[in-house]
């Protein structure tokens, strides 16, 4: 989970909701290197994805996203347009022209796949970055 979890609106208010200091940890959160949050969040990750996909059935559309966890991809190349949408950490885990697997996604600044590639580590990319394999 190279690239910082990303809430949609409706995660938010759940969470608020849950949990009256969101702001404090969520500007905590924002403090954290992304090695630091991965470590704070592996302990709980499975329950994280678990609770997120409940609140994607909830609120999600029923076709989306349109690229399912679990589909194989390939990296085609990076689109520069979008440099600025990632951390100097994340664009270096990125990879061109592997194959992968897509583990989630993220929608909240615009959609994007984080993808776990072949040989086991993992980049965030927009579709415009990725190719369907079968």
């Amino acid at each position: 989970m190279a690239q910082r979890v990303r809430f949609t609106k409706e995660v938010i208010e759940l969470f608020e909701a849950l949990a009256p200091d969101t702001d404090e940890v969520l500007a905590e959160i924002g403090q954290m290197s992304d090695a630091e949050l991965e470590q704070e969040l592996a302990p709980v990750k499975g329950e994280l994805e678990a609770f997120l996909k409940k609140v994607h059935e909830k609120f999600g559309k029923k076709d989306y996203p349109p690229i399912s966890r679990g589909t194989s991809v390939m990296t085609t190349q990076p689109n520069m347009a979008l440099r600025k949408e990632w951390t100097d950490e994340g664009w270096a885990k990125r990879k061109w022209g592997v194959h992968g697997k897509v583990t989630t996604h993220h929608d909240s600044h615009g959609l994007c796949y984080d993808v776990q590639h072949e040989d086991g580590t993992e980049g965030c990319y927009d579709p415009s970055e990725l190719k369907v394999v079968d």
